[in-house]
Formats: structure tokens, sequence, C-alpha cells
């Protein structure tokens, strides 16, 4: 309060009673007037008293108001996957920007940072690429902005050539320089009801192709223009209970805190500028995990989940699996060329690396070809099978993965490392592969017979045929709410390929017409 004469033994009072008063000079006094003070509007008398030989002054008016009413905002969750193109290697982009705009073009920041995607290596699967609180509104518009274009290509002879931003003489861009997209969208966010963005994006549409699917290189590769040719399609959705959209799959990254009492933990996913909070369950499934139980997370380790997006814009785990443990030298996530064995009973597996995780020298060898020693024994073997389980419990020995000999060509694997001098293996898991092709026969309703668009240089001995069987666990997109199957069709197929008792066998978790 401001006036004059203020003592130190002064006191405001509120409506007739004393409240807690601090001096602050002779022209200035502090009261403490509590919320319910203010709780309800009124107009409401305050006075200061000073005690003998002063005196009282008279009394003010002051009206209580109703506080502003919160600004309502929901959470918005941004979501990108990828439909695969065929001899790629690795398309890896810088995404700058994601802002969702309303109509009067109020932007709002979905994106804390750019974040790096190797949209190859997604194959179908779902990654969360931003996480925001987004004021309540209608929004029309999704705008992305991409940068340094990098590709990895297999030559003829196994090798591989890198293609990246202004490197010479090869050089990948986007066409015209177009880096930035406005994608057209109506959503509508509520107070307190989240709601999720997938964005998918087609390789297909964006490399340039020839008649025989091939990538044309001139000069450099020109991908085309995003917006115009459909190759990014953007689907809202709400977040509900057992909502398809809203899951990730086989993501790795950091666990950045673990919380016991709510058996919860903060996962950072590699390369992404943002950080989600991941329940657990008694359904939730651990893997190569000492006792294979929440106990076990700890901050610092490096997993792979499968979740699924809540409406509270949390995930809950379905599995999660260890995939560097305190004994391994770090471990490799990538594509096999080959598995050869060598005289002496060990076996030498080449593999185009997706990922590293861990410390040293792994850290280095992301999208490079190396080769890894199979010990001729002391390497465990496994499936990382997930909703596939049944399906693979009744496939018998033409799903067989405990050696050497039961890796081929186009299997994705994750190697955990004994050594990293040279590269040695000490577990090999088996993880879900995509194919793409051409139905060519269609036998029975849950299988049909896929011919490969064509095989990445360098991989050879891989038939050109592969038999496909689906499960009622299989996801199907794209083909409306009776999947069947008719020769002609082009998929894309994804799920854990085998040697098989003929032509290679995969049992198939997604099946994607193509659009």
């Amino acid at each position: 309060m401001n006036g004059s004469g203020f003592v130190s033994t002064s006191v405001v009072r509120w409506n007739g009673t004393d409240r807690p008063t601090t001096l602050v000079s002779s022209s200035r006094l502090e009261a403490a007037i509590a919320a319910s003070d203010v709780a309800t509007p009124a107009m409401v008398s305050v006075a200061v008293f000073n005690p003998v030989p002063g005196g009282g002054s008279s009394s003010a008016p002051f009206q209580v108001s109703s506080p502003p009413p919160a600004a309502s905002q929901g959470t918005v969750q941004l979501l990108v996957q990828d439909e695969p193109v065929e001899n790629v290697l690795q398309f890896e982009v810088s995404i700058t920007e994601a802002t969702l705009i309303n109509a009067v073009g109020t932007g709002v920041p979905l994106l804390g940072a750019p974040a790096d995607i190797d949209l190859k290596s997604l194959e179908l699967r779902r990654t969360v690429l931003g996480l925001a609180n987004a004021p309540a509104d209608t929004y029309t518009t999704l705008r992305l902005t991409f940068a340094n274009p990098k590709l990895s290509l297999p030559t003829a002879t196994g090798q591989i050539q890198q293609v990246a931003n202004n490197t010479s003489p090869l050089a990948v861009q986007i066409a015209s320089g177009r880096t930035t997209v406005d994608l057209p969208i109506s959503v509508v966010v509520a107070n307190g009801a989240p709601v999720g963005l997938l964005v998918d994006v087609s390789l297909r549409r964006l490399l340039p192709l020839d008649a025989s699917g091939n990538i044309v290189i001139t000069n450099g590769v020109i991908f085309a223009d995003p917006e115009s040719l459909g190759a990014v399609v953007l689907t809202p959705f709400p977040l509900t209970a057992n909502q398809p959209l809203g899951e990730i799959k086989d993501i790795a990254g950091t666990v950045d805190s673990v919380d016991l009492s709510t058996m919860s933990f903060k996962f950072h996913p590699l390369r992404i500028p943002v950080a989600v909070t991941v329940f657990a369950d008694t359904l939730t499934v651990f893997q190569d995990f000492p006792n294979n139980h929440f106990s076990d997370l700890v901050a610092g380790q490096i997993v792979e989940i499968g979740a699924q997006l809540r409406a509270d814009g949390t995930f809950l785990a379905t599995e999660v699996e260890l995939l560097v443990g305190n004994a391994q030298a770090g471990a490799l996530e990538g594509l096999v060329v080959y598995a050869t064995p060598n005289p002496d009973g060990s076996s030498t597996l080449k593999l185009f690396v997706r990922d590293a995780f861990g410390n040293g020298a792994t850290s280095n060898l992301r999208f490079s070809l190396v080769e890894v020693q199979i010990p001729a024994s002391g390497v465990k073997f496994s499936i990382d099978a997930g909703q596939l389980g049944d399906a693979l419990s009744i496939c018998g020995t033409a799903c067989s993965f405990s050696t050497a000999a039961d890796i081929i060509p186009f299997d994705i694997v994750d190697v955990g490392l004994g050594s990293q001098q040279p590269l040695t293996a000490s577990q090999i898991t088996l993880k879900k592969s995509v194919i793409a092709g051409t139905v060519s026969t269609a036998p029975s309703p849950g299988e049909f017979m896929l011919s490969l668009f064509l095989q990445i240089q360098g991989i050879a001995g891989f038939p050109n045929t592969v038999t496909v069987r689906t499960f009622p666990v299989t996801e199907f997109e794209n083909f409306g709410t009776q999947p069947m199957f008719a020769p002609g069709q082009q998929v894309v197929a994804r799920g854990l390929l085998f040697r098989g008792g003929g032509a290679p066998l995969m049992l198939a978790s997604e099946v994607r017409l193509l659009r």
C-alpha cells in the first residue's frame, strides 16, 4: 500500500481484520493477503491502523475480481514412418522445422531441435519426432523443413556409394532447392485432449527411378518435390486406447531416468530431440536383461522398445529389449550381406550397419560395411518375435535361427559384440526385415508368394521369390476392411525372414498395399 506516515507498528486491515504487514518505507507497506481473501469476487475495504499515539486511516474500497481463465491447450505428438524403396541402404535427412499453423498463420513449433532421421531404416516402423503443447485451436497446416539429405547406395561390386549434399561430382538435393513443405490438414486441438500427427514418407516417390525401379544418377541425385508428388502424407488421429496409429515399434534410445514407484521411465530415441514418458505393466515383456524385469532398468542403458501411445500422451511399453549389456563391447544393428563358414568352424558375417550402440570404435561404424566374426561356439542366437511368438511356435524347423548357417541375406540382425578388435559376436538376434515386390500367387487366404522388385546390388545368392505368411496379429494397411491378396498387387511386407525349406519364408507382422 502507498501512503504517508507509516511506522514499524502499522498494520493493514482487510475487511476489518489484521493481516501480516511489512514496513518498506514511511510511504509504503506490504501485507500478506491469503488466497482465501481473493478467492471470491467482492468489494472489500482496506485500511491501515497505526497504534497510539498514531491513528487509523480511512478505509479504501478494493475490488476482488475473478482471475482470467487459464489458457486452454492440448498435447500434440508428431510421429514419422516411411514406405521403403529397394536398392537403397540409407536415406538420412534432417528435419529442421515442424510447425503447426492455424487459419490466421500463427505457428506452434513441435520440434525442440533439428532431428536427424534415417527414413530407410524405419521400414514401416514409426518413431516419435516431436512433442509439444499447443493452444486449443483448429490448425490447417503442418510445415516441415528438410535439410542435409544423405544417401547410401550399394554397388555391383558389393561396396557402398555414399552421396551427400554438395559433394562432388555426385550430390543429393531437394528438387528446385525446395526444402519446406506445407501439408494441408484440419485438426482440432482441444483443452486437455491430446492428438497425434503421423507423417508418412514414401521414398519411392521422392527418388528418381527408371522403369525398372533403379535410381537414376547423372550428375547428382535430385529428390522430387514431396508436396506436388504426394510423397509425404499427413494423417491426424485421436490418442485413444488401442489406436494402432499410435504405436512405435523397435525404436532404439537411451533410458534417461527410472521411477520405480510408478513403473515408468524417460525414453530418449536416438538422434531425436525429445524424451517421452514410458510406462510398463505386468504384460510388458523385458528381453536380454539379467532378470527380465522392470527393476533391471537403470539410467544410461540403451534399449529398444515397442509401445502404444495412450490418450494422456504417454506410452505403454509392450516390450523392452536391452541392446548393450554390461558384458558387451557394444552392439550393431544391420542388414546381412552374407554369412559364410570358415575352415575352423567359425563364420564371417558381412553387415551393412544401420545403427551402432555403445562406446569406442562401434560409434563410427554407422552406414558402413563391416565383417563380424562368429565363433564356432559360445554365441547366443535368439529371435525378437514380439507379437509373432505364437506363429513362430507352430512354424517348426522352417523357422530355425540357432546357428550361423541359419543367417541369410536381407536378414536384419542385432549383433552384441564380445570384442571390437576384431569385431566378434557374442550374441545375434534376428529382427524384422522388409521386402517389397509383386504378388505372384496367393494359394491360401493367409499366404502369398512375393516376387521381389529387384535385388540389392552386391547381395548375391538370394532367390527372387519369398513365401509370405500372415496371421491374426498381422497389421494390414491400404487394403480396406477385408485384406485379400491377388496376383499383380504391389506390397511391402515386414516380418521375420527365415531360410525356409525351399523359398525363403517370412512371417509377416505388417503388410502394406503400395499406394
